[in-house]
């Protein structure tokens, strides 16, 4: 293992920065006014008490709430300044949080997750539309008419969860390309419904875009124009 389970390169050299983590880090994300957070199995960062989770600012370490109370396997940093950890823990001190959790100016918060009957969440990426793509395995969740749906990768948005495709057997790592699709790898042998061995690439069903076209014309209402309102896509 490195020494404090953090490195930071310059160019020239790999040094740890402020003393690192007394535990194992899988997960980092850069926020919006540039401080690190890393996430894994760790108590202590740099010397300050943090559970699992914790922050950079570039000098010192800081916890990032109460932390959480299981190992931080994934991050995502959002555009307004809060974060998402995926992972093992269901707690963050006495608020229930389920495996992801969301970080703002009032602490950890639910997600919603707190319904989901099992799962492993693996990794996460910041699409160009604010949604979140979580990767994992096996989300199961019920439904408000009864049973349960499955599916190894899900989009959050504020308002909730959706369920793009399935994805074989697992999702265990995520990208966005920079045309803004998303990529997949992990164990599976299908995406969606197309046959795709451990790697895929999720694009828009269909990438249209609407532009004016010629001019009004007078009719017995007055002038008409033709203008896209609702797309169907």
């Amino acid at each position: 293992d490195f020494p404090g389970h953090v490195a930071r390169w310059d160019g020239a050299s790999w040094t740890t920065p402020g003393g690192g983590t007394n535990g194992p880090v899988h997960a980092l994300a850069v926020r919006a006014d540039g401080r690190l957070v890393v996430g894994g199995s760790f108590s202590f960062a740099g010397g300050a008490a943090a559970s699992r989770v914790a922050t950079f600012d570039g000098s010192n370490w800081q916890a990032l709430g109460g932390g959480l109370d299981g190992t931080v396997r994934a991050l995502a940093a959002l555009p307004g300044g809060d974060v998402l950890a995926g992972g093992d823990f269901t707690m963050s001190g006495p608020t229930t949080v389920g495996r992801v959790a969301r970080y703002g100016n009032f602490g950890w918060s639910s997600t919603g997750t707190t319904s989901f009957q099992e799962n492993d969440v693996y990794a996460m990426a910041v699409l160009p539309n604010g949604q979140v793509a979580v990767g994992g395995r096996r989300f199961r969740w019920n439904v408000p008419l009864g049973g349960t749906l499955s599916s190894n990768l899900l989009l959050y948005v504020v308002s909730g969860w959706t369920s793009p495709e399935p994805y074989g057997e697992a999702v265990a790592a995520l990208a966005v390309t920079p045309a803004g699709t998303l990529a997949a790898a992990g164990d599976f042998t299908l995406a969606g419904q197309l046959v795709s061995a451990n790697l895929a690439r999720r694009v828009a069903p269909c990438p249209a875009t609407a532009t004016t076209s010629g001019v009004g014309c007078s009719g017995a209402g007055g002038a008409n124009a033709l203008a896209a309102t609702t797309l169907p896509w």
